[in-house]
């Protein structure tokens, strides 16, 4: 293969990477944030994202209660992932959910950061749901990436009740702020884990939480 079919070949992939980097990490130094990106990537490169979650557990669940979830884009680290609280229910064969933003320093479910909650529901079917948040926006307190306000557009969690304490769930929609990005690509996972008191932030997932079933 020539040298120019080569860089056809990948320059797409540098361009994405960029794009990456500036979205997520900022553009304070965008030689070294583009550089980090690349050793993320690279690192990753051998294990591709998720493309479908796991099978519910079997039975009837009831999550009602406190939760965090854990919500990570593909190449970022578990430490920097987005908390919520979270409040479940489930009425009629319906599951609601009541999301707050923590603050990235959060040391219980009562340090959020100050937006609104964001509520929705949608039917429970065989401990599978798909749930409509629409718009949401979360000020730059809870993101541990960057720092900066993000703005989702048609966020909806594609998501799997895994037992009475944990339940999955893909991130679809669209980033909008601080730059433009796809979510629908499988890979970006939300882990929510139950509060032992409702209160007490329960342990943060490890890496291997967020991966989903090929």
């Amino acid at each position: 293969m020539s040298r120019g079919s080569l860089y056809r070949s990948f320059a797409p992939l540098h361009f994405a990477a960029m794009m990456l980097s500036v979205i997520f990490v900022g553009c304070v130094d965008p030689v070294g944030d583009f550089e980090e990106y690349q050793k993320m990537a690279r690192s990753k490169a051998s294990a591709p994202p998720p493309s479908c979650l796991p099978a519910p557990a079997e039975g009837d669940l009831d999550i009602s209660g406190a939760f965090v979830g854990y919500c990570k884009v593909n190449f970022a680290d578990p430490s920097q992932a987005l908390m919520l609280r979270t409040l479940f229910s489930i009425k009629d064969g319906q599951l609601e959910a009541n999301l707050t933003p923590l603050v990235t320093t959060a040391t219980s479910l009562n340090d959020t950061a100050g937006d609104p909650p964001v509520i929705a529901a949608a039917p429970l079917i065989g401990n599978q749901f798909t749930m409509k948040f629409g718009l949401v926006k979360i000020s730059g307190k809870a993101n541990a990436i960057s720092g900066s306000d993000i703005e989702l557009g048609d966020a909806t969690f594609k998501g799997v009740l895994m037992s009475t304490d944990k339940v999955l769930a893909e991130l679809d929609g669209g980033l909008i702020k601080p730059f433009a990005l796809d979510l629908n690509p499988a890979g970006d996972v939300c882990v929510f884990v139950r509060s032992p008191d409702g209160v007490t932030l329960p342990t943060r997932p490890e890496a291997a939480a967020f991966a989903c079933a090929k």
